[in-house]
Protein backbone atom coordinates (compact mmCIF):
# COMPACT_ATOMS: atom_id res chain seq x y z
CA UNK A 1 0.00 0.00 0.00
CA UNK A 2 2.85 2.33 0.43
CA UNK A 3 4.48 1.83 -2.42
CA UNK A 4 1.13 2.50 -4.80
CA UNK A 5 0.92 5.41 -2.45
CA UNK A 6 4.19 6.71 -3.28
CA UNK A 7 4.26 5.79 -6.56
CA UNK A 8 0.77 8.02 -7.25
CA UNK A 9 2.48 11.02 -5.17
CA UNK A 10 5.30 10.43 -7.46
CA UNK A 11 3.37 10.41 -10.62
CA UNK A 12 1.41 13.48 -9.10
CA UNK A 13 4.34 15.76 -8.41
CA UNK A 14 6.80 15.11 -11.09
CA UNK A 15 4.45 13.18 -13.69
CA UNK A 16 3.11 15.12 -16.82
CA UNK A 17 -0.55 16.38 -16.39
CA UNK A 18 -2.33 13.35 -15.19
CA UNK A 19 -5.79 14.04 -16.99
CA UNK A 20 -3.73 14.88 -20.67
CA UNK A 21 -2.50 11.49 -19.92
CA UNK A 22 -5.47 9.45 -19.52
CA UNK A 23 -7.80 11.22 -21.81
CA UNK A 24 -8.80 10.65 -25.25
CA UNK A 25 -7.99 13.70 -27.00
CA UNK A 26 -11.05 14.86 -29.23
CA UNK A 27 -9.85 15.40 -32.65
CA UNK A 28 -12.18 16.55 -35.90
CA UNK A 29 -11.15 17.56 -39.94
CA UNK A 30 -12.67 19.61 -41.62
CA UNK A 31 -11.68 20.86 -45.08
CA UNK A 32 -12.28 24.19 -46.92
CA UNK A 33 -15.01 24.04 -49.32
CA UNK A 34 -14.97 22.91 -52.81
CA UNK A 35 -17.85 23.68 -55.59
CA UNK A 36 -20.84 21.38 -55.66
CA UNK A 37 -20.47 21.28 -59.73
CA UNK A 38 -17.38 20.65 -61.08
CA UNK A 39 -17.04 20.73 -65.08
CA UNK A 40 -14.55 18.01 -66.96
CA UNK A 41 -11.22 19.34 -67.12
CA UNK A 42 -11.63 21.51 -63.91
CA UNK A 43 -9.20 21.50 -61.39
CA UNK A 44 -10.10 21.63 -57.52
CA UNK A 45 -7.59 21.95 -54.23
CA UNK A 46 -8.20 22.37 -50.69
CA UNK A 47 -6.80 22.53 -47.28
CA UNK A 48 -7.16 19.61 -44.40
CA UNK A 49 -7.83 21.23 -40.94
CA UNK A 50 -7.50 19.16 -38.11
CA UNK A 51 -8.23 20.40 -34.19
CA UNK A 52 -7.91 18.97 -31.26
CA UNK A 53 -10.47 19.93 -28.33
CA UNK A 54 -8.28 17.57 -26.07
CA UNK A 55 -7.77 16.51 -23.47
CA UNK A 56 -4.79 14.10 -24.83
CA UNK A 57 -2.78 15.01 -27.60
CA UNK A 58 -3.19 13.96 -30.90
CA UNK A 59 0.27 12.69 -32.10
CA UNK A 60 2.15 12.13 -35.25
CA UNK A 61 -1.29 12.93 -37.66
CA UNK A 62 -1.14 11.61 -41.04
CA UNK A 63 -3.44 12.77 -44.03
CA UNK A 64 -4.59 10.46 -47.07
CA UNK A 65 -6.95 11.31 -49.49
CA UNK A 66 -8.40 9.13 -52.63
CA UNK A 67 -11.22 9.32 -55.13
CA UNK A 68 -14.25 6.97 -55.82
CA UNK A 69 -13.72 6.94 -59.19
CA UNK A 70 -9.69 7.62 -59.70
CA UNK A 71 -10.08 7.36 -63.65
CA UNK A 72 -12.10 10.00 -63.70
CA UNK A 73 -11.05 12.23 -60.55
CA UNK A 74 -7.67 11.86 -59.98
CA UNK A 75 -4.90 13.11 -57.59
CA UNK A 76 -2.41 15.66 -58.43
CA UNK A 77 0.85 15.61 -56.63
CA UNK A 78 0.35 13.97 -53.27
CA UNK A 79 -2.26 12.15 -51.73
CA UNK A 80 -0.83 12.00 -47.85
CA UNK A 81 0.95 14.31 -45.42
CA UNK A 82 2.55 12.86 -42.58
CA UNK A 83 3.50 15.00 -39.55
CA UNK A 84 5.37 12.18 -37.94
CA UNK A 85 7.09 13.45 -35.02
CA UNK A 86 4.55 16.72 -34.32
CA UNK A 87 1.60 16.66 -32.51
CA UNK A 88 -1.53 18.63 -32.13
CA UNK A 89 -2.01 20.65 -28.79
CA UNK A 90 -5.60 20.06 -27.12
CA UNK A 91 -5.98 23.87 -27.60
CA UNK A 92 -9.34 23.53 -30.26
CA UNK A 93 -7.95 25.76 -32.40
CA UNK A 94 -7.64 24.34 -36.41
CA UNK A 95 -4.47 23.77 -37.60
CA UNK A 96 -3.44 22.65 -41.74
CA UNK A 97 -2.62 19.92 -42.12
CA UNK A 98 -2.12 19.41 -45.87
CA UNK A 99 -3.51 21.03 -49.48
CA UNK A 100 -4.50 18.63 -51.76
CA UNK A 101 -5.57 19.17 -55.57
CA UNK A 102 -7.50 16.90 -57.95
CA UNK A 103 -8.22 17.17 -61.41
CA UNK A 104 -11.43 16.04 -63.29
CA UNK A 105 -10.91 14.11 -66.57
CA UNK A 106 -12.29 15.33 -69.79
CA UNK A 107 -13.57 12.35 -70.24
CA UNK A 108 -15.66 11.90 -66.91
CA UNK A 109 -19.54 11.04 -67.27
CA UNK A 110 -21.84 13.06 -65.59
CA UNK A 111 -23.11 12.01 -62.23
CA UNK A 112 -21.83 12.42 -58.61
CA UNK A 113 -18.40 11.48 -57.10
CA UNK A 114 -16.55 11.46 -54.11
CA UNK A 115 -13.25 12.47 -52.62
CA UNK A 116 -12.13 10.68 -49.40
CA UNK A 117 -10.16 12.65 -47.13
CA UNK A 118 -8.84 10.21 -43.91
CA UNK A 119 -6.56 11.23 -41.39
CA UNK A 120 -5.52 9.00 -38.57
CA UNK A 121 -3.44 9.63 -35.51
CA UNK A 122 -1.35 8.09 -32.42
CA UNK A 123 -2.60 8.30 -28.85
CA UNK A 124 -0.88 6.54 -26.09
CA UNK A 125 0.59 3.77 -28.78
CA UNK A 126 -2.78 2.98 -30.23
CA UNK A 127 -3.95 4.58 -34.09
CA UNK A 128 -6.98 6.26 -34.66
CA UNK A 129 -8.89 7.39 -37.61
CA UNK A 130 -11.08 9.94 -38.62
CA UNK A 131 -12.72 10.24 -42.38
CA UNK A 132 -15.35 12.80 -44.47
CA UNK A 133 -15.90 12.52 -47.41
CA UNK A 134 -16.82 15.44 -49.77
CA UNK A 135 -19.45 15.02 -52.41
CA UNK A 136 -19.89 16.92 -55.96
CA UNK A 137 -21.33 16.86 -59.37
CA UNK A 138 -19.59 16.74 -62.69
CA UNK A 139 -21.56 18.57 -65.19
CA UNK A 140 -21.51 20.28 -68.57
CA UNK A 141 -19.65 23.16 -68.73
CA UNK A 142 -20.80 26.49 -70.56
CA UNK A 143 -18.78 25.95 -73.85
CA UNK A 144 -20.39 21.93 -73.76
CA UNK A 145 -24.45 23.34 -73.00
CA UNK A 146 -23.71 25.87 -75.63
CA UNK A 147 -22.49 23.58 -78.33
CA UNK A 148 -25.65 21.20 -77.03
CA UNK A 149 -28.04 23.94 -77.72
CA UNK A 150 -26.40 24.92 -80.95
CA UNK A 151 -26.86 21.35 -82.37
CA UNK A 152 -30.48 20.42 -81.32
CA UNK A 153 -31.20 23.67 -82.99
CA UNK A 154 -29.49 22.83 -86.01
CA UNK A 155 -31.20 19.27 -86.03
CA UNK A 156 -34.76 20.95 -85.39
CA UNK A 157 -33.92 23.62 -88.05
CA UNK A 158 -33.15 20.30 -90.41
CA UNK A 159 -36.00 19.05 -88.80
CA UNK A 160 -38.37 21.78 -89.65
CA UNK A 161 -37.04 22.02 -93.13
CA UNK A 162 -37.86 18.89 -94.00
CA UNK A 163 -41.59 19.62 -92.68
CA UNK A 164 -41.72 22.65 -95.09
CA UNK A 165 -40.75 20.96 -97.72
CA UNK A 166 -43.20 18.23 -97.23
CA UNK A 167 -45.81 20.67 -96.95
CA UNK A 168 -44.85 22.35 -100.03
CA UNK A 169 -45.09 19.70 -102.17
CA UNK A 170 -48.60 18.66 -99.90
CA UNK A 171 -49.41 22.35 -101.10
CA UNK A 172 -48.56 21.78 -105.11
CA UNK A 173 -51.04 17.95 -105.67
CA UNK A 174 -53.46 19.93 -103.85
CA UNK A 175 -53.69 22.85 -105.68
CA UNK A 176 -52.89 20.42 -108.92
CA UNK A 177 -55.64 18.43 -107.90
CA UNK A 178 -57.94 21.50 -107.36
CA UNK A 179 -56.39 22.93 -110.75
CA UNK A 180 -57.46 19.49 -112.69
CA UNK A 181 -60.74 19.56 -111.42
CA UNK A 182 -61.25 23.41 -111.97
CA UNK A 183 -60.54 22.65 -115.70
CA UNK A 184 -62.27 19.62 -115.92
CA UNK A 185 -65.65 20.93 -115.21
CA UNK A 186 -68.30 22.81 -117.04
Amino acid sequence: MKALTVLLLLVILFGTDTKEAFAQPQFAITTTEIESILHRGSYVDFHVHGANSGPGKVENPNVMVSSSDPTNVYVVGSSSFSWYGHYLPPDGKEYDLGEFAFSVSQSALDGMYVIRVEADYEWQGATYQKSIALQFNVGPSQQEIAARQAAERTQLMEIMAGFTGAIVIAAILVLSVLRRRKQGSP
